[in-house]
């Protein structure tokens, strides 16, 4: 008979391995991220002056971001792709102790 737990050991450690991948990821894309900030700020030298939900409505909210924040920038894409690790590795996790 399986042992019943609300977060086994698999799953546990499957979030923490995603999560941890995550956060290489941001560090590995910042410096492209700014690249393109940079760019876009070539191509349309207005969006400094768009409000955020100027920016989300054309697309370029993370551009945005770079360009006046990007100390906001980095921490909203740390917890983006915390979150989005957290919910991987846990649906990993729970994949694994089905498959066992």
């Amino acid at each position: 008979m399986r042992n019943h737990k609300i977060f086994p050991r698999k799953v546990i450690v499957s979030t923490i391995l995603w999560v941890i991948l995550s956060q290489v990821i941001v560090y590995i894309t910042i410096d492209f991220y700014k690249f393109v900030a940079q760019s876009n700020f070539k191509l349309r030298p207005e969006l400094p002056s768009l409000t955020w939900w100027e920016a989300l409505w054309t697309n370029h909210l993370t551009d945005w971001l770079w360009l006046i924040d990007p100390q906001k920038a980095l921490l909203f894409n740390i917890i983006t792709f915390g979150v989005v690790g957290l919910i991987v590795g846990y649906w990993v996790g729970q994949l694994w102790e089905v498959w066992d």
